[in-house]
């Protein structure tokens, strides 16, 4: 029991002694003020740091806001609630709230009422998604049954896919991040069957110990956001995850900095200073804009590992007897691969 409880709760004695309490009834903090249980506040609830500036959320070790800091979450990383959210009820910090989050600790939620930001948001479910890429056509990120990093392995995830964070983050003595994850997963023998949910541990950022950082946290309001009305594709949704296909031996895929088409059947070759590098097969890119139609082509903004430039994805004219130079990937597989194997696997209509 935290030291800062008002006596009324924590003196010992009958029930008696607790009569006339509000069942709501917090503790009392010095210089801010007198707090309340938030009623139906779940422990339980996942939720997002969504500071408006991008900050990060402390967690501390006790409710005090002077008590020892134990971790700092970053913009769009999430937090597990612990137990029953707290507001200040009276005195300066009067609408302040704060909460008890797993593993341990406490973080402010809301602390608009006092001048600073929102600090937190439920969401549904944590996500994550996969944006490194091994170069392997065996896959990018090794899921292990347990945390530590000798475990065995039981699936290999590539570039683009979602998972679900289960629990907690885990971190190494080294700073390794790591952790537990909830991922679709399907039988070798039996693939045309629906995937089944799986859990096992994955390592989530290693820039502490000079490697990358394997996933980034999605935005559950990302979606709706970013949908737009594309000029001839439709919708177009951030984190739309593309693989370079179809390149031909004696063919280069430039990704330049301007938004001119330089595609592999042209001939054409991009001058040295607009340049940032050519994709190969298999490469994997983040569409980061709207695709625009140039000369006959659609060319897309994408990014790879820490460049970002423009590449051209297919002719304009679909008629045309030529294959794309990307197929979009959802969840690891093309597109079109899911498509028909959702297919493959209705029941035939009457």
């Amino acid at each position: 029991v935290d030291r800062d409880r008002i006596r009324g709760r924590d003196r010992k004695g009958g029930k008696g002694n607790q009569k006339g309490q509000s069942q709501n009834a917090g503790r009392f903090i010095p210089e801010m003020g007198r707090t309340e249980i938030v009623p139906r506040s779940q422990r339980g609830t996942w939720w997002r740091n969504c500071c408006r500036d991008r900050g990060e959320v402390i967690v501390r070790e006790q409710f005090l806001l002077t008590s020892e800091e134990v971790i700092r979450v970053p913009f769009g990383q999430y937090l597990l609630q612990a137990g029953p959210l707290e507001v200040f009820v009276t005195g300066p910090a009067e609408g302040l709230q704060r909460m008890p989050v797993q593993p341990r600790g406490w973080a402010t939620v809301d602390a608009t009422s006092v001048g600073g930001p929102l600090y937190l948001e439920k969401v549904k479910a944590p996500k994550w998604q996969v944006v490194f890429s091994s170069g392997s056509s065996k896959g990018d990120i090794v899921v292990r049954k347990g945390v530590s990093l000798d475990s065995e392995e039981v699936a290999v995830l590539t570039c683009g896919t979602v998972v679900e964070q289960a629990a907690p983050l885990e971190y190494t003595e080294e700073g390794i991040v790591r952790m537990p994850i909830l991922f679709e997963g399907r039988q070798p023998s039996q693939p045309s069957n629906p995937p089944k949910s799986k859990m096992g541990w994955v390592t989530c950022d290693a820039t502490s110990q000079g490697g990358p950082r394997f996933f980034e946290p999605v935005d559950p309001e990302q979606k709706a956001k970013a949908k737009e009305q594309d000029q001839e594709e439709g919708h177009w949704e951030t984190n739309r995850i593309w693989r370079v296909t179809n390149v031909q031996d004696n063919e280069q895929l430039a990704l330049v900095k301007k938004c001119e088409p330089f595609a592999p059947s042209s001939g054409k070759i991009p001058p040295s200073e607009i340049l940032v590098r050519y994709l190969l097969n298999g490469d994997i890119v983040t569409q980061v804009g709207h695709s625009k139609k140039v000369r006959g082509y659609m060319v897309m903004p994408v990014k790879i590992d820490s460049d970002e430039g423009w590449v051209v994805r297919r002719l304009v004219d679909r008629s045309r007897d030529h294959p794309a130079w990307f197929e979009e990937m959802i969840n690891g597989e093309p597109r079109e691969k899911r498509r028909h194997r959702k297919s493959d696997s209705k029941e035939p209509e009457d």
